[in-house]
């Protein structure tokens, strides 16, 4: 599924296996997205809680923090007054982060960050003031540091405020 190419198109979840309708900068996104929970694998005791088989991690086909670059969707139509996504990774706004960007102002509309762990949480977001508009998601990962890295999925519009388990849900809503 997608969020270019049709007005049904309501969710970004990488289950293509590639990064059609993405462009990137940089090494991070290098060879994504990532397939089946290699979080898991490592054997540490954590999992990534992607959706489905795909997903970004930033940090799991190199095992490094050093990749760094930028992730942008091609821009769609605002179509739902609220959406969802899973995020994790580093919690550094400035290093690292998913932003939903107002294509029209170049303007970031939301922008949120993981909680330095590798499991994935919702964040949710009231998308009501791009109602119509186009918009575009970026994720970024300018960091090397430890923690630099982004995992991300699961892009989705609803018709009326997610409501989520407390493990799942977004920062706004602690």
């Amino acid at each position: 599924a997608c969020l270019v190419g049709s007005e049904m198109c309501i969710r970004e979840d990488f289950e293509s296996g590639s990064l059609t309708h993405w462009s990137a900068t940089g090494n991070a996104f290098a060879r994504q997205p990532v397939k089946d929970d290699s979080v898991d694998a490592r054997g540490r005791g954590q999992h990534s809680r992607h959706s489905g088989q795909w997903w970004i991690g930033t940090y799991e086909l190199s095992l490094s923090d050093a990749p760094t670059g930028t992730l942008t969707s091609e821009p769609f139509t605002v179509s739902h007054p609220w959406a969802s996504f899973l995020i994790g990774g580093g919690s550094d706004p400035k290093a690292v982060r998913v932003e939903i960007v107002d294509a029209a102002s170049g303007t970031v509309f939301h922008s949120a960050s993981g909680r330095d762990s590798e499991e994935m949480h919702r964040e949710s977001v009231d998308m009501r003031p791009l109602a119509g508009k186009s918009a575009f998601l970026r994720l970024v990962d300018q960091s090397s540091a430890p923690w630099g890295h982004l995992n991300f999925d699961d892009f989705i519009f609803h018709p009326d405020a997610p409501v989520f388990p407390s493990s799942a849900r977004s920062r706004q809503e602690e």
